[in-house]
């Protein structure tokens, strides 16, 4: 059924939510406005009641901004239970991208600035391979307003000076990334919105080990062209060699409305009306999970 979470007269937006390996514990952290500033809260599913919506990371008074905000959050759960959330913040003056970790559920909380170009870098999304490596992609501005995918990577929970390496640079713009990895293994799939094609396309490619030693190009996963699409979100199951299967979702205008749309990338490449009720409503922010315990 639904159960209501949070409860404050204030807003709060952008949901998302991870689970554990022991498929018991859940997860979610979302956008709030109740200190009068866009702050991440999480709160935690013990199978039985939330736990207290706790602030993930107060960032107080001494920075650039006075009144910075927190937006666009992303988790992810690693095979450690290690709790691991992004978003995108501007109490240095410009969008960078910030990650906090914890073992307890965020009773306490490492805290790390992933990026530091004085552009802006936003729109977060993460995930965890099998050795516990953590991924984490972007939008990024830093080649003279363009919108490129830049990512880092951390096995060792040290985000410290990380290595910022370019993953999808093409000529026009590259924007709201997803990531996904495979159920064993280092290899990652990405999808991302594209206007190569002239129009916004959602482009897919996947790498060999980890991050890209040299950018990517990708492929449109979009099966009717001269039409928009946008916020995709992708999910895998299996691995390279073993069952491996690619789903991706986004929001599709090739109709007269705004509808979901998916498709396996692994298979022949079918865009798939998700439906919408039978009503002329719009459809925006989809998501899409695997529960690989079940």
């Amino acid at each position: 059924g639904i159960v209501q979470v949070t409860e404050d007269n204030y807003d709060q937006g952008n949901p998302v939510i991870a689970v554990d390996s022991s498929d018991k514990l859940y997860m979610m952290v979302w956008e709030d406005n109740r200190q009068g500033d866009w702050l991440i809260y999480v709160s935690t599913f013990d199978g039985t009641n939330w736990s207290p919506e706790t602030i993930v990371n107060d960032p107080g008074d001494n920075q650039v901004n006075p009144a910075p905000n927190q937006t666009n959050p992303a988790i992810v759960i690693d095979g450690q239970n290690n709790a691991h959330v992004v978003w995108q913040d501007d109490r240095e003056g410009n969008q960078d991208i910030y990650i906090a970790t914890s073992s307890d559920g965020f009773v306490t909380t490492t805290v790390s600035r992933i990026t530091s170009d004085i552009s802006d870098q936003v729109e977060p999304a993460i995930a965890a391979d099998s050795g516990n490596t953590i991924y984490v992609v972007w939008t990024d501005t830093r080649n003279n307003g363009k919108k490129d995918i830049y990512g880092a990577a951390s096995n060792n929970g040290t985000w410290t000076n990380v290595p910022v390496v370019p993953v999808v640079t093409e000529e026009e713009s590259q924007s709201n990334p997803a990531i996904a990895t495979e159920a064993v293994g280092t290899v990652l799939h990405l999808v991302w919105l594209d206007d190569t094609p002239g129009d916004d396309d959602i482009y897919y490619a996947s790498t060999s080990d980890g991050l890209p030693a040299a950018p990517l190009t990708g492929s449109s996963i979009i099966d009717e062209a001269g039409t928009d699409q946008f916020s995709p979100v992708i999910a895998t199951t299996g691995s390279t060699g073993n069952g491996l299967e690619v789903f991706a979702c986004w929001r599709d205008e090739r109709n007269a409305e705004a509808e979901l749309y998916a498709v396996e990338t692994t298979a022949n490449g079918t865009n798939i009306y998700v439906g919408n009720d039978f009503t002329t409503d719009d459809q925006s922010q989809p998501a899409i999970g695997i529960d690989p315990y079940n």
